[in-house]
């Protein structure tokens, strides 16, 4: 019943930010995820990928939306005893930026991950996890592809995390742009290879 009043509360933001004028929409290839989901009784890390994300925002009334419908999570505890893949389908997260600024995102947030295959098992209809908290996301790094300018996201979550299985967790993410971080990447070791041509 929680679960349902928390998706009754987070649809009308999810329908606010997307029929709202001075809309932007981006669309983001891939991002990979990595963090710590914290507790008293036992600790996560976390690695995750998502594809295909959909970002809307309006720079009016400064709401954001995203949605992938693609995202692979994997948990791995301290002793690495109990492990968790899941692959989730339905993932949406809505933002306000708090700042006056289009390039720099801080605020508060709430984000679903919902109808997942757990484990490579069969769809698990039980398994939900709702996130809350505060994100900061970076978006003012460019680097020209073909031709282009591309949109580098770099995102970072600090807040409480319900997972049906593992439980209530504070956690701690870091996100970014899966094509902007080879690109970065091969533009790091292009510097250091011109500057051994040079010596």
């Amino acid at each position: 019943m929680r679960n349902k009043i928390l998706l009754l509360i987070l649809f009308p933001i999810v329908i606010g930010s997307i029929s709202a004028e001075e809309k932007i929409f981006t669309l983001q290839i891939a991002s990979i995820t990595s963090g710590l989901n914290l507790s008293n009784d036992l600790n996560y890390t976390e690695f995750s990928i998502e594809i295909l994300n959909m970002f809307i925002e309006n720079q009016n009334n400064r709401f954001g939306f995203k949605i992938s419908p693609f995202s692979l999570r994997m948990y791995f505890n301290d002793l690495h005893e109990y492990n968790i893949t899941e692959l989730n389908f339905l993932n949406f997260s809505s933002h306000y930026n708090l700042l006056n600024n289009y390039d720099i995102i801080f605020g508060p947030f709430v984000s679903i991950q919902y109808l997942s295959i757990r484990n490579w098992q069969s769809f698990d209809f039980k398994n939900i996890t709702l996130n809350t908290g505060v994100k900061t996301i970076v978006k003012d790094l460019y680097f020209d592809v073909f031709d282009r300018k591309y949109n580098f996201l770099a995102e970072m979550e600090l807040g409480y995390r319900y997972n049906y299985y593992i439980g209530h967790r504070f956690y701690l993410t870091m996100t970014c742009d899966l094509i902007g971080y080879f690109i970065f990447i091969g533009k790091v070791f292009n510097f250091f290879h011109k500057i051994r041509e040079m010596q």
